[in-house]
């Protein structure tokens, strides 16, 4: 009986792949079960800042808060000055244009001169309003020197004219 004898296994032998694995599917629901988490909190997150009130800004509000943030008296150049002339004119007619519904950022500065005397505002405001808006116009486009008493008067001069247009005089 020397004859050799092999042995074949009774099994075959069984190949699971790594996602059907214990290991792979405790991770598996790991991962969902914080990503459901996260998507948790953003949406309550959400709900919370949808439900919160915003406080409304007026048009006023807005526009004295961006006039009050000019400050001419640390301008130098004439180009500092040019440029707090623009933002003076596009705030006023930003302004005009949320306060009373007419579209005055296209229109011309008479023009809107013209707009305001039709709403029949105070002449003295409104005078003063033209002198400024007149003298911002050599400024911006002449070259001509700004002062920086004439800016911060025309800065005043501004504002007084967004308060007296205001619904409410508790500004």
């Amino acid at each position: 009986m020397n004859k050799e004898t092999t042995f074949y296994d009774i099994y075959d032998y069984i190949y699971t792949p790594f996602w059907q694995t214990k290991h792979f599917l405790v991770l598996l629901a790991s991962i969902l079960a914080i990503a459901c988490l996260i998507g948790i909190f953003f949406w309550i997150r959400h709900v919370k800042n949808k439900n919160q009130i915003k406080p409304t800004i007026t048009p006023w509000e807005s526009a004295l808060r961006e006039l009050r943030a000019l400050t001419p008296h640390t301008y130098e150049t004439k180009e500092e000055f040019k440029k707090f002339y623009f933002t003076i004119t596009r705030i006023i007619k930003k302004y005009f244009e949320k306060q009373f519904s007419f579209d005055v950022i296209d229109k011309t500065d008479d023009e809107l001169i013209d707009y305001l005397q039709s709403k029949n505002l105070d002449t003295k405001q409104i005078q003063k309003l033209k002198i400024v808006l007149n003298g911002s116009l050599l400024i911006k486009y002449a070259n001509a020197q700004a002062l920086r008493e004439q800016a911060q008067s025309d800065l005043k001069t501004v504002i007084s004219l967004v308060k007296q247009t205001a619904p409410s005089k508790g500004l």
